[in-house]
């Protein structure tokens, strides 16, 4: 060897750390229930946007996701669905 050591990257100690947390017997995991974990594959997105805001815009979608308590593009999505709903109505 020639002295130098391999690091892990993050996921690859997420992934050790998972393969021992795993291994539990049948009853252990009884009352544990099975989240779904996706297919490996992406799904594809219809449309990706990046969105230029000025300041008023930027403050007020800050302000929403605090106080939603979610993310700045769940804003975005939910102001695109009650812009739809207005038309639609």
């Amino acid at each position: 060897m020639s002295g130098k050591r391999r690091t892990q990257s993050a996921g690859e100690r997420i992934l050790a750390g998972l393969e021992e947390a795993v291994r539990w017997s049948k009853g252990e995991a009884e009352d544990w229930r099975t989240v779904y974990e996706g297919t490996g594959r992406r799904r594809p997105v219809p449309i990706s946007v990046e969105v230029e805001l000025d300041d008023v815009q930027s403050a007020w979608v800050k302000e929403e996701a605090r106080r939603a308590g979610t993310n700045y593009a769940a804003v975005i999505r939910d102001a695109v669905d009650e812009a739809r709903k207005k038309r639609s109505s």
